[in-house]
């Protein structure tokens, strides 16, 4: 008899404002199937975004989609800053309007999940678990893997094993710490009392704990108890068996200097985690020429693509695959993060699919993010400090050089096996019943 397993996570495709969010799941959903287990995902439904590549996943596990209000009004929020059209000759206004709606956004969603413990999701909690239960009692499931942020969906393994006890494997599976960091974190000290206590609460009632990046179980264990015996670490990583090398040579070279970002990355100073602008300012002071391209979910202000007019290159939300093609045609390959709180416990997923496409790595970072030590430690590439001018202007200028006498990092993917999906993922297998 096959094994089942059912994954619930808030945000998942089509309904996911980006991939970045759910590749985690999307890649153990995958994983599973191909090694003959019953894959079952719940989410959320909201207006559809993209499946980013990704349809045929569908018809290889069975997606049940949740009516959700809050989903729904993030997904229609999205489309309208991202797709409303505007005539050419009313460009100003049209970068007014999607500022606008940003920041409302951001405020709202700010004040909105300051009153809400854990956060404003928790609302639509509810649903989740009446359609999980009915997963779970049609389908005889045994193991439910509950995937945050947003960290809210966690509640509902609460209520699952306050109703099925040890009949449900109940694993506990963290992307981001939830009390760890600054960025789900309460400024009112009595919400925050209580974003702890439920957090607590998760952890005692879990049977197991998988997460993301290493630091996360280091601070859950000086902060609460420890629960080293029931965790495992697994890493999002390069998926090995798509192969992106075909008859395209990696090792090219681009007339001018070109560096390529993927994936979500904003100006907007309320949304500051990928602000690129300390480093568009030092770059305008590079005395040589070389070019910035941008793909993926992109709100850059006009002024900064005025002022930046000669360096930066916007192109569009890329599917998976188109995406890595694209990445392959870059020289360097970059990771840019603006926030120190929380910067320990940054390993976005697109450096595992740079590692994938074989290209150096540029991280653009304080100097307390995690992403940076392993780039460091690996050889994979270059690390600067976002808080420094002259730091970036240095270091460029060496990757410049590099650039221009062949001398950038080259390293080979088969070298960093540690870091495949599948070798990270294997372990779930071994804590599955």
């Amino acid at each position: 008899m096959k094994k089942k397993v059912l994954i619930i996570i808030r945000e998942f495709i089509p309904y996911s404002l980006s991939i970045g969010s759910c590749m985690r799941v999307i890649k153990m959903a995958e994983f599973f199937a191909q090694n003959g287990m019953e894959v079952f995902i719940l989410s959320g439904k909201g207006q559809k975004i993209s499946y980013f590549g990704y349809e045929n996943l569908i018809n290889k596990v069975k997606v049940i989609y949740v009516p959700d209000t809050l989903i729904f009004y993030l997904t229609s929020m999205y489309k309208s800053l991202h797709e409303t059209k505007f005539n050419t000759s009313d460009t100003k206004k049209a970068n007014v309007v999607k500022r606008f709606i940003a920041n409302f956004m951001k405020y709202f969603q700010g004040f909105v999940n300051e009153i809400f413990v854990p956060d404003v999701f928790v609302c639509t909690n509810h649903s989740y678990y009446k359609k999980t239960s009915e997963i779970i009692e049609n389908e005889k499931i045994k193991n439910v893997i509950i995937s945050s942020p947003n960290h809210s969906i966690q509640l509902v393994g609460l209520l699952l094993k306050k109703k099925y006890g040890d009949k449900i494997n109940l694993i506990v599976d963290y992307r981001d710490s939830w009390n760890g960091t600054g960025i789900f974190k309460k400024k009112l000290y009595p919400f925050q009392l209580i974003n702890e206590y439920l957090e607590k609460k998760v952890l005692k009632n879990m049977d197991y704990f998988t997460y993301a990046v290493p630091l996360i179980l280091k601070k859950i264990n000086e902060k609460y108890f420890d629960i080293t015996k029931k965790s495992l670490l697994v890493m999002n990583g390069y998926d090995e068996n798509i192969n992106v090398s075909g008859n395209f040579n990696k090792d090219n070279k681009n007339d001018v200097l070109t560096i390529g970002h993927f994936g979500s990355i904003s100006d907007n100073p309320y949304n500051n985690f990928r602000n690129p602008e300390l480093f568009f300012k030092a770059l305008l002071k590079f005395n040589r020429k070389i070019k910035l391209c941008f793909y993926g979910s992109v709100t850059i202000s006009k002024k900064w693509q005025d002022k930046m007019n000669d360096i930066l290159e916007i192109g569009e939300n890329l599917s998976h695959t188109e995406a890595l093609k694209m990445m392959q045609k870059m020289d360097v390959l970059l990771v840019v993060h603006s926030k120190i709180d929380g910067g320990d416990e940054v390993i976005p997923a697109k450096f595992f699919e740079y590692i994938l496409v074989e290209k150096p790595i540029l991280l653009v970072g304080p100097n307390n993010i995690e992403i940076g030590k392993m780039i460091k430690k690996d050889g994979l590439g270059y690390v600067m400090d976002i808080y420094s001018e002259q730091d970036m202007l240095n270091k460029t200028d060496i990757i410049y050089r590099y650039w221009e006498t062949d001398k950038l990092v080259k390293y080979n993917k088969e070298n960093f096996k540690k870091y495949s999906r599948q070798k990270q993922y294997k372990k779930i297998l071994e804590i599955l019943i």
